[in-house]
């Protein structure tokens, strides 16, 4: 994350004003976030790309009923399970943030194979995705799923989605 402090003075860049997200917003301080910019295709998005972000964090940070969510994982991985552990709701929020500052989100922007030594990344099923919807890919080293994707619908029509692997 840069040092750069967003003020009222300046514009922030869009790399500010997410990582001023990630840090303020969501207080994940050391998240690693990889997108490129001249990538990105938000023309005539009804959902912009931050609040696509906003969305998928708190997909990946508080969605425990979906299987694949990191949420469930660490549930599952630590035996935390709600009514049944004292505290478990902090402690799971504890563990997650753990493994999210270990991590590292990317935006998918486009269909293409992970390069040599990139994170395995894949490209979500029908590329035409991409172009429907934010797509955020989470790795989580650690967890038995280490990469978990939510898909953001650039049209605002549906709820955010999601895979592991």
């Amino acid at each position: 994350m840069s040092n750069h402090q967003i003020t009222g003075l300046e514009k922030p860049t869009l790399r500010q004003e997410l990582e001023h997200i990630i840090l303020e917003e969501f207080h994940l301080l050391r998240l690693r976030l990889r997108f490129e910019e001249e990538a990105l295709q938000d023309e005539g998005a009804a959902v912009t790309l931050a609040d696509a972000l906003r969305k998928a964090l708190e997909y990946f940070l508080y969605d425990a009923e979906s299987p694949g969510s990191p949420r469930r994982q660490v549930m599952e991985v630590h035996g935390l399970w709600p009514g049944k552990v004292a505290f478990a709701e902090r402690l799971i929020e504890h563990k997650l943030r753990e493994y999210m500052d270990a991590g590292e989100l990317r935006l998918i922007t486009r269909c293409e194979s992970p390069g040599e030594g990139e994170p395995g990344f894949n490209p979500p099923d029908g590329c035409e995705t991409v172009a429907a919807y934010w797509v955020f890919g989470l790795s989580l080293p650690g967890l038995p799923d280490r990469y978990f994707r939510a898909f953001v619908s650039r049209a605002g029509s549906q709820q955010c989605s999601n895979t592991a692997t």
